[in-house]
């Protein structure tokens, strides 16, 4: 199912709407304080619109029914769906059938005419909350967080009992790292209902987020309870329990995973991990190879180091006494990418930066870590993306290098200029040259050193033996003297001025 349609389902489809005709004032200034809005509306008109939200609602259930079923089947009959609704809307003017229509709109991945038709929806009736998180869900799978949390929060505090947009709010709070505020939203709404699946669901994801996996296995507990086929529930749940150290919780969960659905080519790794982690390497060897027999044409996996993987465990004896010293990779991630203790996270990327690249996540820790307010671990992280990056991405990676050039550690900045320079790729020639500016004398070491490996300017090779300012303006003017004469070669890599 593609991104958008996924999304878009997460966040609209529901069997019923929670209505709260007259939310009381206590709960809406409660929710107001919880997320720093404050709206003035005219009182008569919102109440005025409140006494049409019942009709609505019996509307809008039954229309679910339909567009959903258009949407299954596809086709023709999504296609017929979306001119009927489009067609009500265009001769009733209404906020409902606007409203109606940008849903099916939505659903069919049509974001941008689905939003028009939600901000027409709200024109006609500025109170009809189901309009505002709509525009929150367009937003939402346009990746435009900030947007979507406007909106979303507007339709919460309209209706405050609209548990839709509350979860749509949280995901994005989320999404945006305000891992808080999505949670206090989220315990808001359970609040009102302990047995909201789906905001159950939501919570979890939340504490996922911040590695709290002991917590957000609970959650996910109780969520079984209530639904047990919520999506994802039984691979999420397995996930928690790996990551807090519920070995064999997680082996039993995955194997039942495994037994119906042996496709889930993800859980077969993950037992491959806990296996070697055990020491259990001929077990992990065949869960591997399992993973390979089922890893799908697209997967984010390398085919060819999977199979290196189980042929290396499959060389070793089929059961050793692990170390217990010994992390795993995905524990080291843990701890670079969460631990408070700085040493932790050095020791963990003093390993990681070696490890190749062997999946996404490792790429995205990396990329995360530089980010570090230690310039150890930022260090270590560069050499690793530097290492990995595709060579025929070289101009993105010299984009990223730029950043770094500027820096908060002379430390980062020198390696980033000796990066640079070690690619001998014409595109870091301007940005050396516009970073000649550096005050620090080991930095500018490097970016003098930089130019040298990346150019024929050959401007005192001999270095000084110290870089002095004096030294630093001299070999500044000579490389600016040497890129007056040059600037043609190098002109198509420069940054556009603003």
């Amino acid at each position: 199912m593609p991104r958008i349609i996924a999304l878009f389902l997460l966040l609209f489809v529901s069997s019923a709407f929670t209505q709260e005709v007259r939310p009381r004032n206590r709960e809406l200034d409660a929710l107001r304080e919880t997320l720093g809005s404050g709206n003035q509306d005219d009182p008569e008109a919102l109440k005025k619109s409140r006494l049409r939200w019942p009709e609505y609602e019996a509307v809008i259930a039954k229309a679910i029914e339909m567009q959903d079923s258009a949407r299954a089947v596809g086709g023709e009959k999504l296609a017929q769906c979306i001119d009927s609704y489009a067609l009500n809307a265009s001769m009733r003017d209404t906020a409902l059938d606007y409203y109606l229509a940008g849903r099916i709109l939505g659903l069919a991945g049509r974001l941008d005419e689905a939003r028009k038709h939600f901000e027409q929806a709200l024109e006609r009736d500025p109170y009809f909350f189901w309009a505002a998180h709509g525009l929150g869900t367009c937003f939402a799978n346009k990746n435009m967080y900030e947007a979507a949390v406007r909106h979303y929060l507007r339709a919460t505090e309209l209706n405050p009992k609209f548990a839709m947009a509350a979860r749509g709010l949280a995901l994005c709070q989320a999404r945006l790292g305000q891992h808080e505020a999505a949670e206090k939203v989220l315990r808001r709404v359970l609040q009102n209902d302990a047995r909201d699946a789906d905001s159950l669901s939501a919570l979890a994801s939340v504490l996922i987020d911040q590695a709290r996996y002991g917590e957000a296995a609970a959650v996910l507990e109780e969520a079984k309870l209530v639904e047990a086929k919520l999506p994802d529930l039984d691979l999420r749940l397995a996930l928690c329990y790996r990551r807090s150290d519920q070995a064999e919780r997680a082996v039993s969960l995955y194997e039942s995973i495994v037994r119906t659905r042996p496709e889930e080519w993800k859980a077969w790794l993950a037992l491959a991990e806990i296996f070697q982690r055990q020491g259990r390497n001929h077990a992990a060897a065949d869960a591997v190879e399992k993973a390979l027999a089922h890893l799908p044409t697209a997967a984010a996996a390398d085919r060819d180091r999977l199979a290196a993987d189980a042929a290396r465990l499959r060389s070793l004896p089929a059961v050793m006494i692990p170390d217990p010293r010994e992390k795993s990779a995905e524990e080291l991630i843990d701890l670079l990418l969460h631990s408070a203790e700085v040493e932790r996270r050095r020791d963990a990327v003093r390993v990681l930066w070696r490890v190749e690249w062997r999946h996404k996540t490792l790429a995205q820790c990396m990329l995360h870590a530089l980010k570090d307010k230690d310039e150890q671990v930022k260090a270590l992280a560069l050499k690793s993306i530097a290492r990995e990056y595709p060579k025929e991405n070289v101009p993105d990676l010299t984009r990223l290098l730029t950043l770094l050039l500027r820096d908060g550690s002379a430390y980062v900045r020198g390696l980033a200029a000796d990066i640079l320079g070690s690619g001998e790729h014409p595109s870091a020639v301007p940005v050396l040259m516009t970073a000649l500016g550096e005050q620090d004398p080991y930095a500018f070491r490097l970016i003098h050193r930089a130019l040298n490996h990346s150019t024929f300017g050959y401007v005192e090779i001999l270095e000084p033996a110290t870089m002095d300012e004096a030294a630093r303006t001299r070999i500044s003017d000579a490389w600016r003297a040497w890129y007056a004469t040059e600037k043609d070669r190098y002109s198509r890599y420069e940054e556009p001025k603003k």
